[in-house]
């Protein structure tokens, strides 16, 4: 009697070990992302674990803004605080901070902040006579000339004697030359202007507007300055005396946007289609223009639309419109040179959304998550479609670059896109006012007032103390896409296996749902020490299947693997 042959089972061994992070979109999402995840992270890649804990140092009453410097400073309400003290006053709104030498800029206010007196003072200047204010012609040191004033030149000069010419319709100064028997032109002169306590608000090289002066009215720059006069470029025929009442004034222009860059501040203006750059080395200074190196800068360009953000990128500053980038280049007014690149650029109220990475500028457009390296800008963002975010914030640091937005409904994201391996990772709905950070330090403000830093390790630079509360148990969730998508019809999973990596005192709940039904509870394990353990499940007969990883702890997805049979159509 012959034995019959009996059909061995096609197994199918297949392992999961390479994770592709969030991918929200059901439908799109591969077995190896996710689209459902609360507190993901990708240093243990191409494994998917729980994110650092983080670390709230204190909680603010009314957040206005964070930064850091050498220290972190924020505004809570009216007061601002730099290393956790209180140095000074500003106005209840939310700020804009630049960092720049020792100093940071406090915006719309107008102010800086002294990062070594820590001393508050204000970025503009004003000044109104309260008696008369009296010019004269002088030297370049404030020294009176001794001159004659007269339509012809005078009889038997001496040498080195000064003559006003007033035969013109503008006034000439002349000097005489006993050697060449000539009358010289004086090429530059100076008016000195005098009246009590009127150089009090104001420096030297100072680009001063004059109002209520008569024929000084406009912008001067200050060549000398006293407490009770300042010498500015000019002439007159005759001693001019002013009435009580003349305005002196340095402005900055309004600026929808600002930064630092090469030593100068940077903004520009969406109603006049302008960009300005400070005096170098002074942010006080926007009116200084005389043919030199340090002077200020003004461009108008002549694309449409409103600017939406600048940042500084490697050897220059970027501006930004909704579809459009102007990268200018140059180091002092006389080459400052700009490129216009049409692409995708800053999203309307997103500009705090700017980043620099390493060697790579991120934002949040139009549209998506972009990269910028020179060129065109390139989404980096698709495994989040459809998913746009609006009202973003950026941070960066140690390689990853962290992001909020929300979402039309209100709806908030805190993500975080890991550049080695390219992937987008979320952890919870924190909504996020200020990133800030240094040398890899990386800390948020959220709307509600937590001052939190996102990777408690060690003690913090940026603020010193105790640090606060650290983070323990973090709860997680992780849902995979649909396993079984790669073949048609029913499968018979023999045996899927999870293997994790887990801290001692670790929890975590695994569920099962099938054919997109009901998630069913298939057991739950507690991590008595720290070590590598495998969680067991048997789905059975289905289409298709998505696990559910939940609970608390320092838990990584190391592998997936499953034993399966392919089934019938039906």
């Amino acid at each position: 009697m012959m034995f019959p042959y009996m059909p061995v089972p096609e197994y199918q061994s297949e392992t999961v070990s390479v994770f592709r992070g969030w991918q929200p979109d059901e439908a799109t999402c591969p077995e190896n992302g996710f689209t459902l995840m609360e507190n993901g992270c990708g240093q243990r890649s191409p494994g998917l674990c729980t994110r650092p804990p983080r670390q709230t140092a204190l909680t603010l009453t009314n957040p206005r803004g964070l930064t850091a410097h050498s220290r972190l400073c924020w505004v809570d309400g009216d007061t601002l605080y730099y290393n956790g003290k209180s140095v000074g006053q500003v106005s209840d709104s939310e700020k804009t901070f630049v960092n720049m030498g020792a100093w940071i800029l406090i915006f719309p206010d107008k102010l800086r902040f002294s990062t070594v007196d820590q001393t508050v003072e204000p970025l503009e200047a004003t000044f109104v006579t309260t008696g008369e204010t009296v010019v004269t012609l002088c030297r370049g040191d404030g020294e009176a000339y001794e001159y004659v004033s007269s339509p012809t030149a005078p009889d038997d000069p001496k040498a080195g004697q000064v003559w006003l010419d007033t035969s013109g319709e503008t006034a000439c100064l002349k000097i005489y030359s006993a050697a060449t028997g000539l009358w010289s032109t004086i090429e530059s002169t100076n008016l000195k202007v005098s009246s009590p306590n009127i150089g009090e608000n104001f420096a030297q090289y100072d680009g001063v507007t004059f109002e209520n002066a008569g024929v000084l009215n406009g912008t001067h720059v200050i060549a000398q300055r006293e407490k009770d006069s300042l010498v500015i470029a000019g002439i007159l025929s005759n001693t001019l005396t002013l009435p009580i009442g003349v305005k002196l004034s340095r402005t900055l222009p309004d600026m929808d946007y600002i930064c630092e860059y090469a030593n100068r501040l940077w903004g520009c203006n969406s109603e006049k289609h302008e960009i300005y750059a400070s005096r170098l080395g002074d942010p006080t200074n926007f009116s200084c223009f005389e043919g030199l190196s340090t002077d200020s800068y003004t461009v108008t360009v002549g694309t449409p639309g409103a600017f939406t953000g600048c940042i500084a990128y490697g050897s220059s500053v970027v501006f930004f419109k909704e579809d459009v980038l102007h990268r200018l280049y140059g180091t002092l007014p006389s080459n400052f040179q700009m490129v216009t690149v049409h692409g995708p650029g800053v999203k309307n109220g997103c500009a705090k959304s700017l980043q620099n990475g390493s060697e790579t500028l991120y934002y949040q457009g139009p549209g998506g998550v972009y990269a910028y390296a020179g060129g065109q800008p390139a989404r980096i963002d698709s495994a989040l479609s459809p998913l746009e975010l609006q009202n973003a914030r950026g941070g960066y640091g140690r390689g990853v670059y962290v992001l909020m937005g929300q979402e039309e409904n209100g709806q908030s994201h805190f993500l975080r896109y890991e550049e080695p391996n390219g992937t987008w990772y979320r952890e919870d709905d924190s909504d996020v006012m200020d990133f800030a950070g240094m040398a890899g330090e990386v800390w948020f403000l959220s709307r509600q007032g937590a001052l939190v830093r996102t990777a408690a390790q060690g003690s913090s630079l940026l603020l010193e103390g105790p640090g606060g509360e650290k983070e323990e148990d973090i709860p997680f969730c992780f849902v995979t896409g649909r396993l079984g998508m790669d073949l048609p019809g029913q499968k018979v999973y023999r045996r899927v296996q999870v293997r994790l990596l887990m801290e001692e005192g670790a929890f975590c709940r695994l569920s099962l749902s099938r054919d997109g039904g009901e998630w069913e509870p298939k057991g739950t394990f507690t991590a008595r020490h720290t070590g590598r353990f495998t969680l067991p499940l048997i789905p059975g007969r289905c289409d298709t299947c998505r696990l559910k990883l939940e609970g608390t702890g320092q838990v990584t997805l190391i592998a997936l693997h499953r034993l399966r049979e392919r089934g019938s159509d039906l």
